[in-house]
């Protein structure tokens, strides 16, 4: 059996299981999504890359995925976000990658209250868009630590206006291990750390071999508000 046949049998016996939990509804006036799964019919996954305190991998990681012709999305602490480095994240969003909120300080989101959340996200937001020079406006956040509570944290996250709150359904630093995990419709998580980059490095040629195609998350959820290239001046 070929590796795409091999793949092919493997999403159909996680379809079911998977298809219940490709999100998890929050509801309510204010409620938006968490999401941690595509669609594992499809063999389309999003790599994601947290943090982004290591301006060298970010740059390494870059060079790979522009010679792998694959897109992914980044989720970078705001204060690591600099105005010296727009040469960089101009590169990242020209490569036709995607940035999401992660907060500026990094901080549990479950210490923290409401207006406090609505700030960390904001600051983000503003240290981006003067880093690149326009505003380019993120859709989606990822909570740092993956810590939030859904009957609390949740909300606070949605009424500070993100409706759309990436989780993760891989993270495994070992090429090998992270091959075994990986299903159609995967969520990723990697940091520009280089044990992460060597296993990139060796990873994305085997996915590709196995026919999966990587794309952002806002591609692998079909978000309808998915940022056109370019942007407007501040």
């Amino acid at each position: 059996m070929n590796a795409k046949s091999v793949i092919r049998v493997r999403n159909a016996a996680m379809a079911m299981l998977l298809s219940l939990t490709v999100l998890i509804p929050i509801h309510g006036a204010s409620a938006g999504q968490v999401y941690k799964h595509g669609d594992p019919n499809r063999s389309r996954i999003a790599i994601t890359v947290d943090d982004c305190f290591d301006l060298g991998i970010l740059q390494d990681m870059l060079d790979l995925f522009s010679r792998e012709n694959v897109r992914v999305t980044f989720y970078p602490v705001g204060r690591f976000i600099k105005e010296k480095d727009r040469e960089l994240w101009l590169r990242v969003i020209n490569d036709g990658h995607e940035i999401g909120n992660h907060t500026y300080n990094h901080k549990k989101l479950t210490n923290l209250t409401g207006n406090r959340i609505r700030e960390e996200l904001k600051m983000a937001q503003k240290a981006l868009n003067k880093a690149l020079g326009f505003d380019y406006s993120m859709r989606t956040m990822r909570p740092p630590y993956g810590s939030f509570n859904a009957n609390k944290t949740l909300q606070k996250i949605y009424r500070s206006g993100w409706p759309n709150v990436i989780f993760w359904s891989v993270s495994q630093g070992n090429a090998d291990k992270a091959i075994e995990k990986i299903r159609g419709g995967s969520v990723c998580l990697f940091h520009t750390i280089k044990r992460d980059y060597n296993s990139l490095t060796r990873l994305i040629p085997q996915l590709k071999e196995m026919g999966f195609e990587m794309v952002t998350v806002s591609e692998l959820f079909e978000f309808d508000n998915v940022l056109p290239e370019g942007g407007g001046p501040l």
